[in-house]
């Protein structure tokens, strides 16, 4: 009974369930699937004036924004919180992500009142 919300083993889809549906005076449960590849893009990340590269990543990448960065935050697919940086108010950072594990993050990109996220591949 409840709700359920799962995320394919790429990242690339999610499926929500529900109980009931709403509006339709029945009590059938239902399952919207979203496809996400198209968001989730591995190429190098360009938005609203914030750029991300190289991407997928080694071990450095930068950021450059044409406002400063306040902080940057790492998560991994299922939006647990992996690592924080200070911006420390810069346009322009470098970070090393050598003690994280291959695979897909999120990198959440706090500047001004500006928040950007974008989907990172780590090699």
């Amino acid at each position: 009974l409840g709700s359920s919300v799962s995320l394919s083993a790429d990242g690339s889809e999610i499926a929500i369930g529900a109980e009931f549906n709403s509006g339709s005076a029945t009590s059938a449960g239902h399952v919207r699937v979203y496809d996400l590849s198209s968001l989730l893009s591995i190429q190098n990340f360009k938005e609203k004036n914030v750029l991300i590269y190289p991407n997928p990543v080694r071990d450095i990448f930068s950021i450059e924004s044409n406002q400063k960065i306040s902080r940057i935050s790492i998560y991994n697919l299922i939006g647990q919180r992996l690592t924080e940086f200070s911006g420390n108010n810069k346009f322009n950072l470098e970070l090393d992500m050598s003690s994280i594990e291959s695979g897909n993050y999120f990198v959440k990109i706090e500047s001004g009142r500006q928040v950007n996220t974008a989907r990172i591949t780590k090699k």
